[in-house]
């Protein structure tokens, strides 16, 4: 946003485009808030309609975005000059390969860095339960049945 800002073109869009841009963060931290720690197949179990209506500002706050970059942004790039151009496209490339998955990142390198442990360890670390192996939740349920069987013997 800041070569679009330099080049003098649209800066209430710009501005517009980043409250747009917060707008999707919130409602991707609290999409994130109520299903960190929670199976896919749960996210509706302790408050369904509260996680609909997030889910539904998540989809409305990214078509609002989309729409204004499509009509408005989309149409300023296209004027940029060349060199303009060239800088946005480095910057874009830039902040894509140093991007994190979560909605607001740390601002300092540690806490980014720990963040990104934290994402890697989360994506990483799953049950890959298959029939010869149930996964440990099965065999959770499973003990609990047992042990439960013992103790009405």
């Amino acid at each position: 946003m800041s070569t679009l800002r330099a080049s003098g073109s649209g800066g209430k869009e710009i501005d517009r485009a980043e409250q747009d841009q917060r707008s999707v963060r919130e409602a991707l931290s609290d999409i994130r808030r109520r299903t960190q720690h929670i199976k896919p197949d749960y996210v509706h179990a302790d408050d369904p309609e509260g996680f609909e209506q997030a889910l539904g500002s998540l989809v409305e706050a990214i078509r609002i975005h989309s729409e204004h970059e499509d009509s408005v942004l989309f149409p300023i790039l296209a004027e940029l000059d060349p060199q303009a151009s060239e800088d946005l496209l480095g910057n874009v490339e830039h902040a894509v390969k140093h991007a994190s998955t979560h909605p607001n990142p740390p601002q300092s390198r540690v806490g980014r860095a720990i963040v990104a442990v934290g994402e890697k360890l989360e994506h990483d670390v799953k049950d890959e339960s298959t029939q010869l192996h149930p996964g440990v939740d099965k065999l959770n349920d499973e003990l609990a049945l047992q042990n439960a069987a013992d103790d009405q013997k």
